[in-house]
C-alpha cells in the first residue's frame, strides 16, 4: 500500500535525491555522475561510455563509496572539532556522522565494511584503546557474515575486503623499500613531490595485487594501466569529495547557490575524467582473459602470500643517511599547492577558451546521441537552439555537457521535430539541467505514456511552448536566421510529419530535415520551396526510406551529416543512401562523434569528436 513504508527510508531516500540534484545542477555531464559516484556512490549512474572506460583503467572504486570516504568524514571531523570539544567528544561526533552516512548512501559491502572498521577505529580513539587495523578488518568482517553468510559471495564484499588486506599487509612494505630508493637515489629526495608519488604509486600497487585474481574470474579482464591511472587520478579524489560535498549541501538548501559553486566543483572533477580518459585510449589498456577459475586465484593468493612474507622477513635497508654533499641555495618560489591550483586555472580557462564558440560564427553541432537525433545551433550572437533531445536523458546530458561551458546552462529555444522517442525521450534532463526559453514542438502529438510524461515535464518547468507553422523565422544575428521551412501536415507517418528546418547565412545554409521519408520529399520538391543547402543533415538516420535522388537533387549538398547509432539494429545508415551522397563529405556520429559545421557566411569549418 502507498505510504505504507519506512519513513526514515523515504528521508534517506530524498536528502540522497536533493544532493544529487544540487550536482546535477551545478555540474554538466559527466562530471556531476562523477561528483555523485565519489560522494554518494552509485557509480552506475555514471554515462555508459565513462563507467565503461573506468573499468578498463581500474578507477571504478573511487565512485564507490568505500573506506576513503569513511575516512575522510571521520579524520575532518575530528580534525574540525578536536580542538573545541576535546578529542574524545569529537570522536564521538565523528561516529555518529559515520554512522549517518553510512545510512545516507546504502548498505553495499564495502559501506558497511569502512563502517564498521571506521566506527571501530573511532571508538578506540573514544576510549583510548589500541587502533590495529587487522583486527577492525577481522571484526568486520565477523559482523557482516553473522548477520548475512551469503556476503562472501558478493564481489563488492571480496574486492573491498581483499585491497583493504593488501594496503595493510603489502603497502607499508612496498612504502619502506621505495622510501629507501629515494633516500639513496642523488636527485630525486629533493623534488617536492617525489615522496607522495611513491607513496601512492606503492599503495596502488599493493590494492592492485590483491585484487587481480578477482577482477580476472568475475570480469574476465585485466587493466594494465590501472597503476598510472590510479596514481594520476586518485589525489583529485579529495578535492571532488570536498567540493562537491559543499557544492551539494549548498545546492541542496538554497538552489539558487546551485550554479555558482559549480566553479568550484568542476575543476576536479574535469581533471578526473580527463585523466581517466586518457588513460582508456593506451593501446592495450585491458586485456581480455578467459578460462580463469577459482583454482587460479588460490595458487595466485598463495604465491601472493609467499612473496609478502619474503620480503617482511628481507634485511631491512640501512638507516645511515647518505653523504651530505653541499647543496646549492634555492629560494622557493611558489609553493607546490599554489603551483598547482595555476595550473587549474589555467586548464580551466583553456578549456573554455577551446569549447567557446568562435564569435561571429553561425555553429551547428549534430551530437553523438547514439540511435537517435539532437542538433545544437548556437547564432553569432550567442542564441543557442537545440532541436530533438535524443534517444534519452544520459545521451543528451553527456552531449550537452561535451559542447557547453559548465558555467553557462543556458537553452534558449527546443524544436521537438516529432513526437518519436529516440527525439524527444532526453527532453527531460534538458529541461533539468538547463535553463530553457521557449520550446517549438510539432503539431502532431503521440498518444504514448512517454510522450504524455515529457509534456508534463514541460508544463511543471512552466516553459512556454508553441507549435510549429510555416514561415516562422528566428533571427540569430549577424545575418543568421532559422526558418520553419515546413510544418506537419498530419500524414498518419510520425516521421512524414517532422518539421524542417533550414537555416542560413550568407552563402552558406543548412537543412535540417527530422525524420522525413520520399513521400514528404516529394510534396517538399513540389511545393516549389527553397531546398538548397550546402550542409545536408540526412533524414531518418540514413534509412533507405528518405534521401531520394530527386530530394537530393533539389537539395545539391556538399556536406551531408547521418546522426546513427553504432551498430544499431536497424542496418542504418543503408548502403544505398551512402552510394546516393557518394562525392560528397560525409560524416557519421558513429563514426565521427559529435560534428560541428561552423560558417562566417563564405566558409565553413568542419570539426569532429573523433
Amino acid at each position: 500500500d502507498r505510504d505504507q513504508g519506512s519513513a526514515v527510508r523515504a528521508v534517506l531516500i530524498d536528502t540522497r535525491a536533493r544532493l544529487r540534484g544540487a550536482l546535477a545542477a551545478a555540474l554538466p555531464e559527466p562530471e556531476a555522475s562523477l561528483a555523485s559516484g565519489v560522494l554518494l556512490g552509485g557509480g552506475t549512474r555514471l554515462p555508459s561510455d565513462l563507467a565503461r572506460q573506468m573499468r578498463v583503467t581500474g578507477t571504478s572504486h573511487l565512485v564507490a563509496v568505500s573506506g576513503q570516504n569513511v575516512t575522510l568524514l571521520a579524520g575532518l571531523l575530528m580534525a574540525a572539532l578536536a580542538s573545541a570539544v576535546g578529542r574524545r567528544r569529537a570522536a564521538w561526533l565523528a561516529l555518529a556522522a559515520v554512522g549517518g552516512y553510512s545510512l545516507l548512501v546504502g548498505g553495499e559491502p564495502s559501506v558497511v565494511r569502512a563502517a564498521i572498521m571506521g566506527g571501530r577505529y573511532v571508538t578506540a580513539i573514544a576510549f583510548g584503546r589500541q587502533r590495529t587495523g587487522p583486527v577492525a578488518l577481522v571484526l568486520a568482517g565477523a559482523a557482516m557474515t553473522a548477520a548475512q553468510p551469503q556476503v562472501v559471495h558478493e564481489v563488492g564484499f571480496q574486492l573491498s575486503f581483499s585491497a583493504t588486506l593488501g594496503l595493510m599487509t603489502l603497502a607499508p612494505l612496498l612504502v619502506a623499500r621505495a622510501e629507501w630508493l629515494v633516500r639513496h637515489e642523488p636527485g630525486i629526495d629533493g623534488f617536492p613531490l617525489t615522496r607522495p608519488a611513491v607513496e601512492l604509486a606503492a599503495v596502488t600497487l599493493a590494492a592492485v595485487a590483491f585484487t587481480l585474481p578477482i577482477t580476472a574470474v568475475n570480469f574476465h579482464s585485466v587493466s594494465l594501466v590501472a597503476p598510472l591511472a590510479n596514481v594520476l587520478a586518485v589525489p583529485a579524489f579529495l578535492a571532488v569529495a570536498v567540493t562537491g560535498a559543499i557544492t551539494a549541501a549548498i545546492g541542496a538548501l538554497v538552489p539558487v547557490a546551485a550554479e555558482p559553486l559549480g566553479w568550484l566543483a568542476w575543476p576536479p572533477a574535469a581533471y578526473m575524467v580527463a585523466v581517466v580518459r586518457m588513460a582508456a585510449d593506451i593501446p592495450l589498456a585491458s586485456v581480455e582473459v578467459r578460462g580463469v577459475g577459482t583454482g587460479h586465484a588460490i595458487v595466485y593468493y598463495g604465491a601472493l602470500a609467499g612473496a609478502v612474507w619474503l620480503l617482511a622477513k628481507l634485511p631491512q635497508a640501512p638507516a645511515a643517511a647518505p653523504p651530505q654533499r653541499p647543496q646549492p641555495a634555492r629560494r622557493a618560489l611558489l609553493p607546490v599547492p599554489g603551483v598547482a591550483m595555476i595550473l587549474a586555472l589555467a586548464a580551466a580557462l583553456l578549456w573554455l577558451g577551446v569549447t567557446s564558440p568562435v564569435q561571429g560564427r553561425l555553429t551547428v553541432t549534430v551530437l553523438d546521441v547514439g540511435q537517435g537525433e539532437a542538433v545544437l545551433i548556437e547564432g553569432p550572437g550567442g542564441n543557442r537552439i537545440l532541436v530533438d533531445a535524443g534517444p534519452n536523458e544520459e545521451a543528451i546530458a553527456a552531449a550537452l555537457g561535451r559542447n557547453l561551458p559548465f558555467h553557462d546552462r543556458r537553452v534558449d529555444l527546443v524544436v521537438i521535430t516529432h513526437p518519436q522517442a529516440d527525439h524527444f525521450g532526453g527532453l527531460p534532463a534538458v529541461l533539468e539541467r538547463y535553463d530553457v526559453g521557449f520550446v517549438l514542438a510539432s503539431p502532431v502529438e503521440a498518444d504514448s505514456p512517454a510522450y504524455r510524461s515529457v509534456r508534463d515535464s514541460i508544463r511543471e518547468a512552466a516553459v512556454p511552448y508553441r507549435e510549429a507553422a510555416p514561415g516562422q523565422t528566428i533571427d540569430l544575428g549577424a545575418g543568421a536566421q532559422v526558418r520553419v521551412l515546413a510544418a506537419p501536415v498530419h500524414t498518419g507517418n510520425p516521421n512524414d510529419d517532422s518539421v524542417v528546418l533550414k537555416l542560413a547565412m550568407g552563402r552558406a545554409s543548412f537543412l535540417l530535415t527530422g525524420d522525413i521519408g520520399k513521400t514528404r520529399e516529394a510534396a517538399l520538391v513540389r511545393s516549389g520551396a527553397d531546398l538548397g543547402a550546402v550542409v545536408y543533415k540526412v533524414p531518418h538516420h540514413g534509412s533507405s526510406t528518405s534521401s531520394s535522388p530527386e530530394f537530393l537533387e533539389a537539395v545539391g549538398p556538399l556536406v551531408d551529416v547521418i546522426s546513427v547509432g553504432a551498430d544499431n539494429p536497424y542496418g542504418h545508415p543503408s548502403e544505398e543512401v551512402l552510394e546516393r551522397l557518394d562525392g560528397d563529405a560525409v560524416f557519421r556520429t558513429d563514426r565521427d562523434g559529435d560534428i560541428s559545421v561552423s560558417t562566417d557566411g563564405r566558409r565553413l569549418w568542419v570539426e569532429t569528436g573523433r
